[in-house]
């Protein structure tokens, strides 16, 4: 039977999202209900053990989606409005993905789709995320043009925005807050703003470092961590910071002058084109109008120039408009914000952003899987024999099995014509009985493949160089004696010695099939030889003196008168008991060699047939039934979500 291996179906990677106590993955996760402007509520931070990661070893590819903290609303703990049936199927195909393979599914984004799908209007969310500090202070300007209204002077938002340190998170609400609600993670705040009002839409004012993400290994790649930016967090009673994943729906990555573009343009690589409707990316340069490295610039100063302008005298109208178009604020503003539905027959249907940040999710999730198996794939068969090797060692053996023929056939009929077997023919059994067993044991031990294990060895020797495990350290590897048996190890290594002649303290890694045969001929066959040997030369001695007897007797009977006849008589039975020992023993003699003849053929096809299967079969490990099937369930559930995706 070929051996299996047990490789994890979804592998696991160290975590590296929190420098907190160790033994301890809590990640906090912000809270925040997808609802129109007028009905969102306050949102809270709360924490949650990280989940464990699955059973196994082998593998570090799909576990750092797992650790991602999770963007759950406060109706996850509250009852909740119930999904709007448009979005039922969706949203069960969803989390029935992420029940059966959780590793695969990056989380955070996972759970903001999830909490998207369970409004009919849900908020977008859209990151501005700034590269170091200069692509920091850059994104905040940015986020004040897209967000504030230039027909009302400047608010106090606006300034206090600005000045922030750390990240905002930038909401519709009726009246200006500046302080919308205390979190430790980022400020919130709260603005009359026509454009999140109409949109539907919150922004997110982030810094990010060269990275964009915390390190990990892992295949999420760039674009998830843009989507899904991280957020320092301190923990409490400690001077470290915590690490908060915070997802976006869409996101702009924003550098500044040309140390920007530099750090950017790996990242304008990852982008697609399915891709590029979630994630894009601007580098700020005092020019209008210009690419760098295929990286589309903006000019914040002449915009804020303009800006500032229009507000202070609305006749700047027209220098306004072209500033801002070459300004390149005008394809941001659109990147983010031309996404709702116009119509109310539409309103049932998701959003362009919603829709394809879930298409990007399942491409991701798929992505995962198909690495996933391609590891394991990838790890049986670096545990693999190659084909051209197989076929090689296959050539080997025939070579070895055609020489071992050969040497049997010639080894054998130049021993049973050697004068050590002639010794036994007749009729020098009559007095070279006890040289039966001598020169039996003298055939068997300097003539039976002696030449062919010798070849076996070295041939074995090949086979494990090619990988394989010899068979002899399989069967010690299967071999768990108790402590009893142990104890009377030294007794059976004796026993066994006597009745077959093997050692079992000599360990030998080439198949013992031939030495067993000759100790079994040695212990079986000779013996029974030479007993029959022994029974002819008796049953001729008996005859001939039963005959000689006779004569004998009727010597006397006749008082000499039946000399001659007598003298037949015990003529007939010697030639007679003679002739049959000759005519039996020579069958005898006959058949013992065909015998060891026959058993060398039986043992060197056995040992060609063990010698083939190993090289046929083993170090083929496969992948466990149970895996392969809960890859295709994941992938048939993702084909499901397309299906309810492309009908909305």
């Amino acid at each position: 039977m070929r051996p299996h291996v047990r490789l994890n179906a979804w592998p696991s990677r160290p975590g590296v999202l929190s420098p907190a106590r160790r033994g301890a993955r809590r990640f906090l996760v912000l809270s925040h209900q997808h609802q129109s402007p007028s009905q969102r509520q306050n949102s809270s931070l709360r924490t949650l053990k990280g989940p464990a990661s699955l059973r196994g070893t082998a593998g570090h590819v799909l576990g750092s989606s797992r650790r991602q903290s999770a963007l759950a609303s406060r109706t996850a703990v509250n009852p909740t409005s119930p999904t709007p049936p448009a979005n039922t199927a969706l949203h069960g195909a969803l989390s029935a993905l992420n029940s059966l393979a959780p590793e695969a599914v990056n989380q955070s984004r996972l759970q903001l789709v999830l909490r998207s799908l369970e409004s009919a209007q849900p908020v977008l969310r859209v990151g501005i995320l700034g590269v170091g500090d200069g692509g920091f202070s850059a994104a905040k300007r940015i986020a004040r043009l897209l967000v504030a209204d230039p027909l009302d002077s400047q608010a106090a938002w606006e300034s206090e925005m600005v000045g922030q340190a750390g990240a905002v998170l930038i909401r519709y609400s009726e009246e200006e807050e500046l302080d919308a609600e205390r979190n430790p993670l980022l400020k919130i705040v709260g603005t009359n703003s026509r454009v999140l009002g109409r949109e539907a839409v919150e922004v997110l004012v982030a810094k990010v470092e060269e990275g964009l993400t915390v390190p990990y290994s892992g295949n999420d790649g760039m674009v998830d961590s843009v989507l899904v930016p991280v957020l320092q967090s301190p923990l409490a009673g400690s001077d470290r910071a915590g690490f908060v994943r915070f997802p976006v729906h869409r996101a702009i990555v924003v550098g500044e002058g040309v140390k920007g573009a530099l750090k950017l343009g790996e990242l304008e690589k990852e982008l697609d084109r399915d891709t590029r409707t979630l994630v894009n990316v601007a580098v700020n340069l005092p020019v209008s109008g210009v690419e760098l490295d295929g990286l589309a610039t903006t000019n914040v100063d002449s915009a804020e120039s303009a800006f500032g302008s229009f507000r202070v005298d609305v006749k700047n109208g027209s220098t306004f408009s072209d500033a801002w178009q070459s300004s390149g604020l005008s394809q941001l503003s659109d990147f983010l914000f031309s996404d709702k539905t116009a119509t109310e027959a539409q309103r049932t249907r998701l959003r362009p952003a919603l829709k394809a940040q879930i298409a990007s999710l399942l491409t991701s999730t798929e992505s995962s899987i198909d690495q996933a198996e391609s590891q394991v794939i990838a790890e049986i068969t670096s545990q693999t024999v190659p084909e051209s090797r197989r076929e090689r060692l296959q050539s080997v053996i025939t070579s070895w099995s055609e020489y071992a023929h050969t040497d049997l056939r010639n080894s054998l009929t130049y021993a049973f014509e050697s004068p050590t077997w002639r010794r036994t023919a007749f009729p020098r059994v009559l007095w070279r009985i006890d040289d039966v067993t001598f020169s039996g044991s003298e055939v068997l031990y300097s003539n039976f493949l002696v030449e062919t294990e010798t070849y076996l060895a070295f041939l074995t020797g090949q086979i494990g160089e090619a990988g394989d495990e010899e068979l002899e350290t399989k069967r010690r590897a299967r071999f768990n004696p108790t402590k009893a048996s142990l104890l009377r190890m030294d007794t059976l290594s004796a026993r066994l010695r006597a009745e077959t002649g093997l050692d079992t303290s000599v360990a030998k890694p080439w198949p013992r099939g031939i030495e067993a045969t000759r100790q079994a001929l040695l212990r079986t066959l000779l013996p029974s030889i030479h007993a029959r040997a022994q029974s002819l030369v008796l049953q001729c001695l008996g005859t001939v003196g039963s005959t000689s007897a006779l004569a004998v007797w009727y010597v006397i009977a006749t008082a000499g008168g039946g000399l001659y006849e007598a003298g037949a008589v015990a003529g007939l039975g010697l030639v007679w008991a003679l002739r049959r020992l000759q005519r039996l023993w020579g069958e005898e003699r006959t058949k013992f060699e065909s015998e060891v003849r026959e058993q060398g053929r039986l043992v060197l096809a056995e040992t060609e047939g063990i010698l083939r299967k190993v090289v046929r079969e083993d170090k083929r490990p496969q992948v466990r039934t149970e895996d392969t099937a809960e890859w295709e369930k994941a992938r048939s559930l993702i084909h499901a979500a397309r299906n309810e995706l492309e009908k909305l």
